[in-house]
């Protein structure tokens, strides 16, 4: 082989080198992420500015900036299923309904505190300001499409918190 052929060879391979250097590289900032994603945060936080009395459920739709019809219907129906179905709760101040944009700086910490990588809906038990539990009710989405599933779904969730009232 021709020296001159073997200089190229050896340039494409330190080029396939460095290439797959990048990619592990890449994998390994990503995975690292996904890491410090799924950490248990040591405290939760609320909005600043909202009462909350004690005991008291909160539920809370999180969003970013841009949202498809199917994020909007998700919210649409979430907001109606909560102020329809459990009015009384809501005048006695037992629910609150709220709407989070985590593109805003202040509300960032919502993605780490419940562990978030998609528009979601929480649902939180809080007393005195302090978040007792939560859960993320991850089914929205598959059952965005039969909205007396997804009330039927988010109804039930949200009674299972009020027990504990």
């Amino acid at each position: 082989m021709h020296w001159r052929f073997r200089a190229y060879d050896q340039g494409k391979r330190r080029a396939g080198f460095r290439c797959t250097i990048g990619i592990l590289a890449l994998f390994a900032l990503v995975s690292w992420g996904v890491r410090l994603l799924q950490a248990e945060p040591s405290s939760r936080a609320t909005p600043q500015g909202e009462n909350h009395r004690a005991g008291q459920v909160v539920v809370t739709y999180f969003h970013t900036t841009f949202r498809c019809p199917t994020c909007r219907k998700l919210e649409a129906y979430s907001r109606e299923t909560v102020e329809n179905d459990f009015a009384k709760q809501i005048k006695e101040n037992k629910i609150v309904f709220r709407t989070v944009n985590l593109e805003e700086a202040e509300n960032e910490h919502f993605i780490k505190d419940y562990k978030l990588y998609t528009k979601s809906l929480i649902v939180s038990l809080q007393e005195n300001g302090k978040e007792i539990r939560w859960k993320n009710l991850p089914d929205i989405w598959r059952l965005v499409h039969s909205r007396e599933k997804f009330e039927e779904y988010v109804q039930s969730e949200i009674e299972a918190y009020l027990k504990d009232l």
